[in-house]
């Protein structure tokens, strides 16, 4: 980058930050698209290997399908209700942690701090 001026760095930054996070929404991106893509297509298509990547045409039937079974309202309740819990039970958690960190003088608070934020990802 010798002899080049800011503003040229800048925009070869950008260029740079771009393509990363193009690349960041692709990789992150395709697992949720193979869902909707696996949501459209027979159970039999979706164990195939390798597994069919465009979308089929039976979405409304598999949605239809999935809302009429008989658990399908408690399952919901189910996820709702942990969910929730786990929720309000990490909220407290950092809620504490936080309170501890800044009152409370100890060693390792940045380690400390750290751990505490890796546990709650």
């Amino acid at each position: 980058m010798k002899g080049m001026t800011i503003k040229k760095q800048a925009e070869r930054h950008n260029r740079y930050a771009v393509t990363i996070l193009v690349l960041g929404l692709i990789f992150l991106g395709f697992p949720i698209y193979l869902a909707f893509v696996t949501a459209t297509i027979s159970a039999v298509a979706s164990n195939q290997i390798p597994m069919q990547i465009i979308p089929g045409n039976l979405l409304w039937e598999n949605v239809v399908t999935v809302l009429s079974q008989k658990n399908f309202g408690q399952q919901l309740i189910n996820s709702t209700i942990m969910a929730g819990g786990i929720a309000v039970g990490k909220i407290a958690i950092s809620s504490l942690s936080a309170f501890a960190i800044v009152f409370f003088n100890f060693r390792n608070k940045e380690l400390a701090f750290g751990l505490i934020f890796c546990s709650l990802l």
